[in-house]
């Protein structure tokens, strides 16, 4: 007889051997494959032309001064101002390039994919810590490597890259360096203090990044806030415990207080900072809270049915619309005022929405450490349920757009485990893999359709290539300011930012969207505006400035005329019209005619001064040259000269 053999104690060092081969270099193979995915996509999406965005715009050119020592200026518009509008991070970050020697908008472009590729292999790292499951890190990252928005954003000149990188790093030190672990070691003292000052630097930078990075602020300051009140709650109970037991409590509490001390002062000390520089500068109003309160048609926000409006109109086309296709991609048709139009989500939609979003909170629940990421994505929605309509999708959510596809995969892998306990013999991992497989399969398809308009644009390398007429005769316009208008011109248009790539650098301003001929010309006159583009590409220079400059015309000569009229189309040509405020008549009036003293200043430069009846000469009067000598005077009957003198 065989004696039996004894177990071994010793453990598998891998034991998932069986259920998938590759556990050993599973990583490797991961991010093997998403470093490849990212540099084949980014490579086919990268767009070489600089983004018609007017806020890319402005983050260059105040870049630009930053690193040639001018300051947080704006350059752009007809007056150098200190700037107030856009925070200051990411513009010092591309002075920071310039400084390094990357000076031109390409290089920008790159480092902003560099930004991007860096976050998605910390984001592989952090979503594995949050799932405890490689596979789901796994096919979150592949799929954020291919989403259209997360491609389109970081191959211009934005903060949603830079933004991204630093919420990955504040994760990952919330995930691994969890205050009941600091200062144990004493040996580790100095990491310690490292990485909490790593933690401050990152959530005050943020402030400085992007307005929206107040949400994940807010939700750091929230997850060490439930904590610390729960070791307080702890501490308190157990003061009848042993004094070594009490001791542990209170240093926990004591050390959750002092990271929550310091995520609040994180925040603190920029906002405060930000706002002194703001009031030396004599800025008392804050352009994010005037954008959030205005409504469309330029009122404001003033009762609560306002605000049930814009949050049902918000909340109908999130829940039914943007969140679930912003992780599907499929093709959503919104109509941004659902309350007025009527169009809401269809039932389906509806119902379709509000399982997806069951299944995002299920996998929250399923996620270690997943408080955070709930405060994160629930604050963000939150302040977009607030956000005016009209600014509403993918956008102002895009830095969370990972973590919502992480919670999807999350969702569907912890539901096959649940569904595996009803089986005989149940394979987790293989069934994951299965399950996940056949959602990739599905998305997949979507994913590289939306990116072919990146594509194909990219692929086109000047924007006067492109088949919108509407567009190449503005940029046509600024070219023609560009070659043939002098530097010091003072324009008023609907597009400075594009307006100031590409004349050159030139001066201008916007205009009100929406005001009377009497506003827009008083405008003009209090900029001292030397001309006006009127273009096609935006619609409220036909709407607004069109019709001051019909009602004055005569304070306005046509430079150049680019396009025609399309009646098939709808389009309308693109002018660049000099304005001069002492064009055409000034002096008295009689039921709006001119009749009485006066004088009229013609676009020629020539010059009457005298009389007026009816609109006409009559009476004496002296007509000038533009040099200012008399070419005739006398007296005058209805715009004749009848009576002259020497």
């Amino acid at each position: 007889m065989k004696p039996k053999q004894q177990k071994s104690n010793k453990t598998n060092p891998i034991p998932e051997k069986k259920e998938f081969f590759l556990f050993k270099y599973r990583t490797i193979v991961y991010l093997a494959v998403i470093s490849l995915a990212f540099i084949v996509n980014y490579n086919q999406t990268f767009d070489e032309k600089i983004s018609l965005n007017g806020d890319n715009i402005h983050y260059y050119s105040l870049g630009k001064t930053l690193s040639e020592g001018k300051g947080f200026t704006n350059v752009m518009g007809l007056k150098e101002s200190p700037h107030t509008h856009f925070p200051p991070g990411y513009p010092c970050f591309i002075a920071l390039l310039m400084k390094c020697g990357i000076n031109s908008i390409h290089g920008i472009k790159v480092a902003n994919g560099v930004l991007l590729y860096i976050s998605l292999i910390l984001l592989y790292f952090i979503l594995a810590q949050f799932a405890k499951n490689r596979l789901v890190a796994f096919a979150t990252v592949f799929f954020t490597v291919l989403h259209r928005q997360i491609l389109s954003f970081a191959c211009i000149m934005m903060s949603e890259m830079l933004f991204l990188l630093l919420s990955c790093i504040v994760l990952l030190i919330i995930l691994n360096f969890p205050p009941d672990k600091l200062f144990v070691d004493k040996k580790k003292r100095r990491r310690d203090i490292l990485v909490l000052c790593a933690l401050a630097v990152c959530l005050s930078y943020i402030y400085f990044v992007r307005v929206m990075g107040l949400t994940i602020i807010l939700a750091v300051i929230a997850y060490y806030g439930v904590f610390t009140i729960q070791k307080l709650i702890l501490w308190l109970k157990k003061r009848n415990d042993e004094q070594e037991v009490i001791k542990q409590n209170k240093h926990l509490f004591l050390k959750y207080a002092l990271v929550l001390l310091l995520t609040v002062v994180s925040l603190l000390i920029p906002k405060t900072a930000w706002d002194i520089r703001n009031k030396m500068i004599n800025q008392t109003t804050d352009a994010y809270t005037s954008a959030y309160l205005a409504k469309k048609g330029g009122e404001k926000m003033e009762t609560m049915a306002d605000w049930q409006e814009r949050i049902k109109n918000n909340g109908s086309n999130y829940v039914g619309k943007y969140i679930p296709s912003s992780v599907l991609l499929y093709e959503i048709d919104v109509d941004q005022y659902p309350s007025e139009s009527g169009k809401f989500p269809s039932t389906m939609e509806w119902i379709f929405g509000i399982l997806f979003l069951i299944l995002l909170l299920y996998g929250v629940a399923k996620s270690q450490n997943g408080l955070i990421l709930f405060f994160y994505v629930g604050f963000t929605l939150f302040v977009l349920l607030g956000w005016q309509e009209q600014y509403g999708g993918y956008r102002y959510m895009l830095p969370i757009i990972p973590f919502l596809i992480f919670l999807f995969f999350n969702g569907i892998a912890n539901i096959v485990t649940f569904a595996c306990k009803f089986i005989k013999k149940p394979k987790p991992l293989i069934l994951q893999i299965v399950v996940i497989f056949i959602c990739a399969f599905f998305m997949y398809p979507n994913y590289i359709e939306a990116q072919n308009e990146l594509r194909l644009t990219a692929k086109v390398k000047r924007w006067e290539q492109m088949r919108d007429p509407r567009m190449t005769n503005y940029l046509s316009a600024c070219k023609f300011c560009k070659d043939y208008l002098p530097d010091t011109i003072r324009v008023i248009t609907r597009k400075p930012e594009v307006f100031y790539m590409y004349s050159g650098y030139k001066k201008s301003t916007n205009f009100p969207w929406y005001a009377e001929p009497d506003s827009i010309m008083s405008l003009l006159k209090k900029q001292r505006a030397t001309h006006v583009i009127i273009d096609d590409w935006f619609r409220h220079a036909y709407v607004t400035l069109f019709p001051a400059v019909l009602a004055n015309l005569e304070k306005f000569k046509v430079l150049t005329e680019i396009g025609k009229v399309d009646n098939a189309t709808g389009q309308n040509p693109t002018y660049v019209l000099e304005f001069n405020s002492e064009w055409g008549y000034h002096g008295e009036r009689v039921n709006g005619k001119k009749t009485g003293e006066g004088y009229e200043l013609f676009q020629d430069g020539r010059k009457y001064v005298g009389h007026y009846e009816n609109d006409s000469f009559d009476g004496y009067g002296i007509f000038y040259d533009k040099n200012g000598n008399v070419l005739q005077k006398g007296y005058w009957q209805n715009g004749v000269l009848v009576k002259a003198e020497p």
